[in-house]
C-alpha cells in the first residue's frame, strides 16, 4: 500500500459534448465525446447494417485525476 495521502486534482481537462446515438435496426446505443460544436440532433447515416440516428447530446467535462503529491 502507498504512504502517500492522496491530494486528487483535475489533469487534461477538456470541454464538449457527449452526443447519444441509437439505431433503429438493431436497437443499439452508443455514445462518443467530441469538442466539435453540438452535434444535429436528428442527423442519420448508415454504417454496415446499422441506420444511426442522433437522438441527444450534452455538455461534457472530460478529465483524469491526479495526486497533487506523488503524481
Amino acid at each position: 500500500m502507498s504512504e502517500c495521502q492522496h491530494q486528487w486534482e483535475m489533469a487534461n481537462v477538456e470541454f464538449g459534448f457527449v452526443v447519444f446515438e441509437k439505431c433503429f435496426h438493431c436497437n443499439g446505443v452508443r455514445t462518443y465525446f467530441t469538442r466539435e460544436g453540438v452535434a444535429i440532433l436528428g442527423d442519420e447515416y448508415r454504417e454496415g447494417g446499422h441506420f444511426w440516428h442522433r437522438v441527444e447530446n450534452a455538455q461534457l467535462l472530460r478529465f483524469d485525476l491526479r495526486c497533487s503529491n506523488c503524481g
